[in-house]
């Protein structure tokens, strides 16, 4: 059926762009464009986040003029438009407007690939040959398809919507990879009543880094982590709410410290290391997707407040909060706060290694800092 609707679509869009010719398409699609980048610049000036979907409304308000006097505004176009060029004029046309069908095909097939559900509707639209086609052509993980998915109109659910392409097992086997494990130690601690796991790694001399929501109302935070680790006990020395931080410091000797990457582009390559479940260390492939702007609420409750969160395609569990995001050198990308929810497919949110710096300024006085009241983790 849907395959069915586009060839409709393709045909009447087609037929529509013959009519009018190319120079009126042109005009008209000239005016969407003014309209829509006023109305974007507009948008970002006053710190709207939808930049994107005022770009649109902008750009069909400002072809509502043209369209009410659509009719004089053609004949006069067609008037000026010299007897030899009509017919390259229509296939101008035909080509215009057959082009912004596959264009406005391309995005509800995108779309359809990966936002989360199972409906009828999305189901129809994944299952259509012709979709199918349109978005092999442009798919929605490359560069160009991505760029188009995060211009704005792409909704989110509870983070960012993750379109990285599957990350490769062999990430996971890399050799600087395997000799980050020693770098990353298991968090344990009572709060509310409750055994909290979590993860952490070295990030400096006899400082760990972990997550705020991994040590909130926690009296002890013990270490584990090979035999010079265990038993032992470690100190929150900097505790950031807002950003899901947290630094301990610990009076024992503790392996070397991971270095920080720059920030990676799209499709990086990574792995994640950490303690899901609290059991056994693990690592998991993982492949890098963003840094994208997004309202989120501080762990101890309040208002949303503007975040920077690192998104990658990869599983992380409970008991991976804290872990880092490597890449293939064996650098710091980002570290584990949440699991991705509602998303199509395996998906992680954290925060940059380039949002470190105060953190581990803070962390590294070694004084011990409260960490404010225990959190429910049911």
């Amino acid at each position: 059926m849907i395959d069915v609707l586009l060839v409709l679509l393709f045909t009447a869009a087609g037929a529509f762009g013959w009519h009018l010719g190319g120079a009126f398409s042109l005009l008209g699609l000239s005016v969407f464009l003014v309209g829509g980048i006023i109305a974007a610049a507009v948008a970002v000036a006053i710190g709207s986040s939808f930049p994107a979907f005022v770009f649109l409304l902008g750009g069909l308000f400002g072809t509502v003029p043209v369209a009410l006097r659509a009719s004089r505004i053609l004949n006069s176009v067609r008037a000026r438009v010299p007897i030899r060029l009509r017919l390259p004029d229509r296939v101008v046309g035909f080509a215009i407007n057959l082009g912004l069908a596959l264009v406005f095909a391309w995005y509800i097939a995108a779309i359809a690939l990966v936002v989360p559900g199972t409906s009828k509707g999305l189901e129809s639209v994944r299952a259509a040959s012709l979709m199918n086609v349109i978005v092999e052509q442009v798919p929605p993980q490359g560069t160009l398809g991505a760029l188009v998915l995060r211009s704005g109109f792409l909704p989110a659910i509870n983070g960012p919507i993750v379109i990285a392409e599957a990350p490769e097992d062999a990430f996971a086997r890399a050799p600087a990879v395997i000799a980050a494990r020693r770098s990353v130690v298991q968090v344990r601690g009572i709060a509310c009543n409750q055994l909290v796991t979590g993860t952490a790694w070295v990030v400096g001399p006899g400082l760990l880094m972990t997550n705020a929501h991994v040590v909130a109302g926690e009296v002890q935070t013990a270490i584990a982590g090979g035999p010079s680790l265990q038993g032992s006990y470690a100190t929150v020395t900097a505790f950031d709410p807002v950003n899901d931080l947290a630094i301990l410091s610990i009076d024992r000797q503790l392996p070397a410290a991971l270095p920080l990457a720059p920030v990676a582009p799209h499709g990086t390559p990574a792995a994640v290391i950490g303690f899901p479940f609290g059991q056994e260390q693990q690592v998991v492939a993982a492949r890098v997707d963003r840094i994208a702007d997004f309202q989120a609420e501080p762990i101890t409750g309040g208002p949303s407040q503007p975040a920077r969160i690192f998104a990658f395609r990869g599983d992380v569990e409970p008991g991976n909060s804290g872990g880092p995001v490597i890449d293939l050198q064996g650098r710091v990308l980002a570290i584990v706060v949440a699991k991705g929810l509602g998303q199509r497919v395996d998906a992680g949110y954290g925060v940059s290694a380039s949002d470190f710096g105060r953190i581990i300024a803070e962390g590294s006085d070694r004084r011990a800092v409260s960490t404010g009241e225990c959190l429910d983790h049911e």
